[in-house]
């Protein structure tokens, strides 16, 4: 007798495993209701697309000092986008050759980018609201700013303000 309960217990055993595997498929994860699907092929750190404006002496060094990766919006004067790139944390760029101008850093935190592969899926967004510090590098004049993730120099942004062109 126990010859055959054995088996039959582990054959129905494995046939309500299998079936319980099968019977709930995998789901996306829900951000705002809609599926959140995330970036298959993550860019390498660095520029996101070509820089718009050169001709300059200016370097403007950013630094992701937070603990999250970062992706940087810069926009000049006329709010146009300059500039953009992806920071992983403790990362940093130097864009070179930029004309004079008033700039403004946007950035956008996160852990993993969104399906565009040029943000997050979170609603975290600043702008900095300081002015970043000089420097002077080899007769280069160097503006540098620092991304943290709070603090009273950042001002928070809608997403769409950072998603705009």
């Amino acid at each position: 007798m126990m010859g055959f309960i054995v088996p039959a217990v582990i054959i129905v055993a494995l046939y309500f495993y299998n079936g319980q595997g099968n019977a709930v498929p995998a789901r996306p994860a829900m951000v705002d209701g809609i599926a959140d699907v995330f970036c298959a092929h993550p860019p390498e750190e660095g520029l996101l697309a070509p820089q718009i404006k050169t001709g300059g002496d200016l370097t403007l060094r950013i630094r992701n000092t937070s603990l999250q990766d970062a992706v940087v919006k810069i926009r000049d004067g006329t709010s146009a986008v300059v500039a953009s790139a992806f920071l992983k944390r403790d990362g940093n760029i130097d864009i070179t050759g930029l004309p004079s101008d008033d700039y403004k850093i946007q950035f956008q935190l996160g852990y993993r980018l969104d399906p565009t592969c040029k943000g997050f899926s979170t609603a975290d967004v600043f702008e900095k609201s300081d002015p970043g510090k000089p420097l002077v590098f080899d007769g280069r004049k160097i503006i540098e700013y620092k991304l943290v993730a709070f603090g009273s120099a950042n001002r928070r942004l809608f997403r769409s303000e950072f998603l705009a062109p």
